[in-house]
């Protein structure tokens, strides 16, 4: 390991420099390796540096892999949201894997990007372990893959919006104590405004008031996903604005709620499971468009 206290690339060039190898294709990346970022236990947060690993203006391959982002636990964070492990911004084809994050509010945030995989990572107390929410200089990002991590008692887990063409796969997301009372609404993946997405095969054991939450999605395919207990009065699975999607052999643990829908379109929701102590599925009055509710089993 390397010890670093920020690492800040803007263009190419400093990506190449920053580099411990690589020729920046796709068969050859840049590659940053084996860094360690600590940032101080002191609770003098002034003395905190706002971003580990900062890459901005690229567009050549590069993977961070291999690194160590150690900052400070999310109680202590607070409300501090300008603390995170890895910034990217205005690029194109980053990997982010096999490394670890603990602390920080936001472990990883990525902002007018293009194809970047986010896979294999272990995620400890932060925040948010993956914000890829907004879009300022294009319309959308695209092609943003999220798989094979491990998130372990992050107040929140995966938050993605606007985006076109996204793959939340193959994630274990874990929070086994209670939320704090000044946290009003966690979540453990959350996507807005997206467009052809996949949300499949994730496993979720945590204290979530929504475990899946979709807002504003156009063809989004929810298949294989194992969810747990969620708490307060929230339904495990939130839908909302959805137009052409579809919700396949999932798994529902006890919970009060299954699935709170409002205003989908063409829904299909066929072959789930799930038990509850509350409400099974709360539908809205009229369904719009082909919705079909068929071989679900809640007990």
């Amino acid at each position: 390991m390397t010890d670093a206290t920020v690492i800040f690339i803007n263009g190419n060039k400093q990506l190449s420099e920053s580099a411990s190898s690589g020729q920046g294709t796709p068969d050859n990346p840049y590659v940053i390796d084996g860094v360690e970022i600590r940032h101080t236990t002191s609770m003098d947060n002034t003395k905190l540096p706002s971003v580990g690993i900062y890459i901005m203006n690229t567009d050549k391959h590069a993977v961070i892999k291999n690194c160590k982002f150690i900052g400070l636990p999310k109680q202590f964070v607070g409300s501090k949201f300008d603390y995170v492990s890895v910034y990217i911004s205005n690029s194109k084809n980053i990997t982010i894997t096999d490394n670890v994050f603990y602390g920080f509010h936001t472990q990883i945030s990525a902002v007018d990007v293009d194809n970047v995989i986010i896979a294999n990572n272990l995620f400890v107390d932060g925040y948010v372990c993956v914000e890829c929410a907004l879009a300022y200089k294009q319309q959308y990002n695209h092609n943003i893959h999220v798989v094979n991590n491990i998130v372990y008692n992050n107040f929140s887990g995966i938050s993605l919006g606007k985006i076109i063409h996204a793959n939340v796969s193959h994630n274990v997301l874990l929070r086994p104590v209670e939320i704090d009372s000044h946290v009003s609404y966690t979540y453990a993946i959350s996507i807005t405004t997206c467009q052809h997405v996949m949300v499949a095969n994730n496993t979720i054991l945590g204290k979530f008031d929504h475990d899946l939450a979709f807002d504003t999605c156009q063809n989004l395919i929810v298949f294989r996903n194992s969810l747990g207990p969620n708490v307060g009065e929230e339904a495990s699975m939130l839908l909302n604005n959805c137009y052409m999607t579809s919700v396949l052999h999932n798994l529902f643990a006890v919970c009060k709620g299954i699935v709170d829908i409002e205003a989908v379109v063409n829904l299909d929701f066929l072959l789930n499971f799930g038990a509850y102590n509350g409400e099974g599925l709360k539908l809205p009055t009229s369904l719009l468009g082909f919705s079909k509710f068929c071989d679900n089993v809640f007990v």
